[in-house]
C-alpha cells in the first residue's frame, strides 16, 4: 500500500507486454543493426515481405515528440544500403514517409512511440528490393532515438 505506483507501473509494464505478444500476429519486426553513430541497416530474410507489407519505422527516445513528428521524416534518410552514402554525401532527400498517428492494429502501442509508413515506390524503394535491406541515416541532433522496423502482413 505505501508504494503502489511501482507495483502499478510493474503491472502495466507486464500488460503492455503481453497485449504486444497477443497483437504482434500480424507484423514482423525486422533488426536493425547498428553499423555507425548515425547508420542502421536492417536485412530482409523474407522476400515475400517486399511485395506484401506495409512497412513502418518506429521511433521513440530523447528528442522531444513534436521534433520526431515534425522533424525527422524530413531530416532521416532511408533506401537501401547501397544508396544511402549518395544521398547522404549529396543532401538528397531518402524515401519518402509519412507519420502515421493511428499505427495499423496490432503494431505495438507505447507512450512516445511515433510511426513513420514508408511509401513502396520509386528508385530508392527499388534499392531496398534489389539489396534486401533497409538503410536509415540520422542527422546527429536525434542522437538518442531508438528505432524499430516492422512489416505489417495482412495475415
Amino acid at each position: 500500500h505505501a508504494d503502489s505506483g511501482e507495483c502499478f507501473a510493474v503491472l502495466a509494464s507486464v500488460l503492455l507486454r503481453l497485449l504486444d505478444t497477443v497483437l504482434s500476429a500480424n507484423y514482423v519486426r525486422i533488426p536493425l543493426e547498428r553499423q555507425t553513430e548515425s547508420q542502421w541497416v536492417a536485412r530482409i530474410q523474407d522476400e515475400h515481405l517486399l511485395s506484401g507489407a506495409h512497412f513502418y519505422l518506429a521511433a521513440s527516445g530523447e528528442v522531444p515528440e513534436r521534433k520526431l513528428v515534425d522533424e525527422l521524416p524530413l531530416r532521416m534518410k532511408v533506401s537501401g544500403a547501397e544508396e544511402i552514402s549518395t544521398l547522404v554525401n549529396a543532401a538528397l532527400p531518402g524515401l519518402p514517409m509519412t507519420h502515421t498517428a493511428r499505427p495499423p492494429a496490432g503494431l505495438p502501442l507505447r507512450p512516445g512511440l511515433q510511426y513513420y509508413h514508408l511509401e513502396k515506390s520509386g528508385r530508392l524503394w527499388d534499392s531496398i528490393v534489389r539489396s534486401n535491406n533497409v538503410a536509415i541515416f540520422v542527422p546527429a541532433d536525434f542522437k538518442g532515438v531508438r528505432f524499430e522496423l516492422m512489416a505489417v502482413t495482412s495475415s
